[in-house]
């Protein structure tokens, strides 16, 4: 272990005491230049948000965007039955036009429309359920399976007629 003299940490210290206020100068300096910079942040952001204002104001609105009313308004179109117990309010004109549709007899030709309508509102529900092509299948039977040897239930299922033996010469 070394021992330093008193002088030598005299003479050091002396010199610590002498940068102490530049030391708090410069840490006053540090913290006046954070403060400065979160502040030019806040103003960039300030701007920032009011150009998107204004750039909202004057950018068309999104058409194609559904809103959640206008989402169940659709989906409330295109279902075939309601399934809700819930007695829905209709606007006086809307009660106009259901007493005119009840008071009126439906004719052939109406309720034709309004099955095809149905199936028009089913098939754009489920478009690819109609396209896809569902696998055929012989229908099973108990007794055929278990009276059939193998060959002949290949050949059923197959369609074909059975395999014949090719003699050997």
């Amino acid at each position: 272990m070394r021992i330093i003299p008193q002088e030598i940490i005299q003479i050091f210290r002396n010199k610590l005491e002498e940068l102490e206020p530049d030391i708090e100068e410069v840490l006053k300096m540090e913290y006046g230049d954070k403060m400065l910079k979160s502040c030019e942040t806040q103003i960039d952001r300030a701007e920032r948000q009011l150009k998107q204002a204004k750039a909202s104001i004057t950018a068309p609105e999104r058409e194609w965007f559904q809103t959640r009313n206008e989402r169940m308004k659709e989906q409330e179109k295109l279902r075939l039955d309601t399934h809700s117990n819930k007695k829905k309010k209709f606007s006086k004109e809307e009660r106009e036009e259901i007493q005119k549709t009840k008071s009126t007899p439906k004719t052939a030709d109406d309720r034709v429309k309004f099955e095809m309508q149905k199936v028009s509102q089913f098939q754009s529900r489920h478009p690819t359920e109609m396209k896809t092509k569902k696998r055929s299948r012989d229908a099973s039977s108990f007794k055929t399976d278990l009276t059939l040897d193998k060959k002949q239930r290949r050949s059923k299922s197959a369609g074909a007629p059975p395999p014949t033996k090719k003699s050997k010469r």
